[in-house]
């Protein structure tokens, strides 16, 4: 009595008859991923529609049992156009009929996958339509959606339902580095020859999997991913307990063995992954990398301890911690149980950061649901002894407001906001500091309301607009920043406003002076009052070296582009207009790296700074690829990788130069480490 009926007829554009035989399937309105409600994932999947096939003489077709919602309807056929119908609403017990879906003849893609060494085809390559993003690998692999076909022995493909539009593809294979291929333009019934396309080996990662008592462990499936999620791939151990993954483009990679064991019944959410075992690795372009993964030993020091909100205990809070000079390496995680305790086994002494991530609305349930608030961190030193104590009080301070359009004057929902801290205070953590005092993230809802929760005393900016590393978030409203937003812990705000304009956005790709397309190529946007949209880059070139930034205002933008063995490079005064995409492709040459030895000098809180010629180098920026290198394993730190030119580092504290450095650097030259600092 609550679900209905959704009914309609599917329609050939080539010769006005029904078609008579295809594949129909619903999708909530977005897709399954809604970052207002990260929380809700299970309950959009449920109410999919998964693909079901039809064969009616007169074209019809009917789906019974769909829940209320708006929803988008694609149907498929054989040589015709996928076709998508977007804002269907269903009505709780109300039937929706008359759908009618028009087909038009498809567009082909064909060729070859061969070995970029050797020649030689390459049998099993998947290929997929679009940018084989995370979003689509789970959409296809839990809901039966996305488009691709896999090459045969000769490495041939056709990939068949492109409509009219331009659309690249993604091409992958255990043993080869995925390729990217640029979009191309079809039109109905037309034919597109790529002709031979060539895979790369890549680089690899290899080693064993042990137990305990050091033994090997056959049978694991160990999973490698690069920081920005670009990159996936697995492998499973064999009979000595040894494992290889293939195809690994250069760069930060989380190498995690997957037998860890899942604990769905536990009343603390994270000892689902509280065994899991993972490293991070610097991979090097086309080069053979060992990592063993053994079960970490509990001897150690016991971190515990108590959250605590104003309000009470805070349950559900997810912990992790961070050993100092490692960003983005969590050593362990837990979440508080409903007294708000939290247990670290296993610690090595040290000192550490604490994440705490409070669970919203949690306390207000009483369990452990809820949905994920502002990150807060805390300075922690680990001794020798069996147990180390540190009680955690949340903060009390809040920022919250609502985005709308400023032209229709109508909320915004779905629009990603980014919390920054901008005072002194951010850098009493490295961590912090580093990625441009960005404190958490989340989305609007239907009303285009947003909350920040549990922030310390400061000033902070909220940045609206954007899309995070999985392409979610409102791409065609521009970046806003509102400045400048002092709290305090009586938890008193006043609501921000944030109005925003219609976008535009800059797109190309990146090669190498050779002419090499360069992927993982980290880029970075700033306006024409000199703001870089983020610090922190989440955007980065794909397999064949395309670039795409959205939700760009209006104006003259700069850009950036930093990849490890490429030089830093800058492109200044390009045009955005509002609904048009600008083009511009950019040419790397080669670079150094150049590192800054701190010697007895402590480089928290202190700017290292470097100007070249043509004045300052904008070396604040970080990106996901590169932040883990920033600290080389001496305790030098990585301050860019420059093309050949003369250049001058200067290291401040406190309004203060504490070391000075001019030197050159020349094609060819090896990594060059400055210092060390005696200040």
């Amino acid at each position: 009595d609550k679900n209905s009926t959704v009914s309609g007829i599917v329609v050939s554009l080539v010769d006005g008859d029904p078609v008579t035989e295809f594949m129909v399937s619903m999708m909530p309105a977005g897709g399954i991923f809604d970052m207002s409600d990260p929380l809700g994932i299970e309950d959009r999947i449920k109410t999919a529609q998964r693909p079901r096939r039809v064969e009616h003489a007169d074209g019809r077709f009917s789906l019974t049992d769909v829940p209320p919602g708006r929803f988008a309807l694609e149907v498929r056929a054989e040589d015709y156009a996928w076709t998508t119908i977007e804002g269907i609403e269903v009505k709780r017990g109300k039937d929706t009929t008359g759908v009618i879906v028009m087909l038009e003849e498809t567009a082909r893609v064909t060729g070859q996958l061969v070995d970029k060494l050797t020649g030689e085809p390459i049998e099993g390559a998947k290929v997929v339509l679009g940018g084989g993003s995370m979003i689509d690998t789970i959409a296809e692999s839990v809901l039966g959606q996305g488009n691709s076909v896999v090459t045969d022995d000769e490495g041939k493909f056709e990939l068949t339902g492109l409509g009219e539009g331009k659309t690249g593809l993604t091409i992958t294979h255990t043993s080869y580095r995925k390729l990217a291929v640029p979009p191309e333009y079809s039109v109905p019934g037309e034919v597109i020859d790529l002709g031979r396309l060539e895979m790369g080996r890549g680089a690899a990662i290899h080693g064993h999997v042990y137990d305990e008592q050091s033994r090997s462990v056959p049978g694991v499936l160990v999973m490698a991913s690069d920081t920005m999620g670009t990159t996936i791939k697995r492998a499973t151990t064999d009979s000595l307990g040894a494992y290889r993954i293939e195809g690994l483009p250069p760069g930060m990679f989380n190498v995690m063995r997957l037998d860890f064991e899942f604990r769905l019944d536990s009343s603390n959410p994270m000892d689902v992954v509280k065994d899991m075992v993972f490293r991070v690795i610097q991979v090097e372009e086309d080069a053979e990398h060992e990592l063993d993964l053994a079960v970490d030993s509990k001897e150690g020091t016991t971190l515990q301890g108590f959250v605590r909100a104003t309000e009470g205990p805070a349950p559900g809070s997810l912990i992790s911690l961070v050993r100092d000079g490692e960003m983005f390496v969590p050593t362990n995680f837990t979440s508080t149980d409903e007294r708000g305790f939290y247990e670290l086994d296993g610690i090595e002494p040290g000192n550490y950061t604490l994440f705490v991530i409070p669970m919203d609305n949690a306390m207000a349930s009483g369990n452990s649901s809820g949905t994920p608030s502002s990150s807060v961190s805390f300075e922690v030193t680990v001794g020798v002894g069996p147990v180390e104590r540190k009680d955690v009080d949340l903060p009390g301070a809040r920022v919250d407001g609502v985005v709308a359009s400023r032209l229709r004057r109508l909320p915004l929902s779905g629009v990603r906001v980014v919390l920054e801290r901008v005072d002194q205070g951010r850098t009493d953590s490295a961590y912090l500091d580093a990625i441009g005092g960005r404190v958490g993230e989340t989305y609007t809802d239907a009303a285009g309301k947003f909350a920040f929760n549990y922030l310390p005393d400061g000033v902070y900016d909220v940045v609206a607009g954007g899309q995070n590393l999985m392409r979610m978030g409102n791409a065609d409203v521009a970046l806003t920043r509102v400045g400048g937003i002092e709290v305090d812990q009586t938890g008193l705000s006043f609501p921000v406003r944030v109005e925003m304009e219609d976008a535009g956005s800059l797109e190309g790709s990146v090669a190498s002076q050779s002419g090499t397309p360069l992927d993982n190529v980290a880029v970075w946007a700033r306006d024409d009052k000199g703001r870089w949209a983020s610090v922190l880059s989440e955007i980065a070139t794909d397999g064949a070296g395309q670039f795409h930034i959205p939700s760009l205002g209006a104006g003259r933008w700069s850009l950036a582009f930093a990849r490890n063995g490429y030089g830093l490079t800058l492109v200044e005064g390009l045009t955005v207009r509002v609904g048009e995409v600008t083009e511009h492709d950019v040419v790397m040459p080669p670079g150094i790296a150049v590192l800054v030895d701190p010697g007895s000098f402590d480089l928290k809180g202190a700017d290292v700074r470097v100007s070249g010629s043509s004045g300052p180098l904008p070396t604040e920026l970080v990106s996901l690829t590169n932040i883990s290198a920033m600290y080389a394993g001496s305790g030098a730190r990585q301050v860019g990788s420059l093309p050949a030119g003369s250049y001058t580092v200067l290291v401040e504290q406190d309004g203060q130069t504490v070391f000075s450095q001019s030197f050159t650097l020349q094609v060819g030259d090896p990594p060059i480490t400055l210092g060390p600092i005696e200040p």
